[in-house]
């Protein structure tokens, strides 16, 4: 159902982190094209580059339209202060400024913050790298990229 989120819960040992990679792997079940799965292993690794980021960091950068954006807009301003941005480049320049307000690309480091904050995270914990945090608050960060992701 669109805009509903699910978990899973039993015992230990009974095969629910088995089904739900399958499931995220699309090997099980008839999971809709239009359905997005998201799976957060219980066992974080991570990056050396993701252990010096904050937890708000490593969310902001899961949702990785914002990041193309960024990336193109900042290609595309590079371009017009040379004075290499035609017609065609200065219209998607506008597309890609309209599509980053769309997605409340401003917003997100603040959204992050509030969605971490509902997680349980103190704002001692939050100012913290990764490689400070215990592994739980880590799978909780990767919880929240989840979420933040906009399954």
């Amino acid at each position: 159902v669109s805009g509903r989120r699910y978990g899973l819960i039993g015992r230990n040992g009974t095969g629910k982190s088995t089904m739900l990679r399958a499931l995220a792997a699309r090997r099980v079940g008839d999971v809709p094209p239009n359905v997005t799965v998201h799976y957060v292993s219980q066992e974080v690794h991570l990056s050396a580059e993701q252990r010096k980021k904050t937890p708000g960091e490593c969310v902001v950068d899961a949702d990785l339209e914002r990041a193309l954006l960024l990336e193109e807009m900042k290609r595309l301003d590079k371009d017009a202060e040379a004075g290499d941005l035609d017609a065609k480049g200065s219209n998607r320049h506008g597309e890609v400024m309209a599509r980053f307000d769309q997605i409340g690309g401003e917003s997100a480091p603040r959204r992050a913050e509030a969605l971490l904050t509902s997680l349980g995270f103190s704002e001692e914990l939050r100012k913290r790298p990764l490689e400070q945090l215990s592994g739980g608050w880590r799978v909780r960060t990767m919880l929240a990229a989840a979420i933040f992701a906009k399954p």
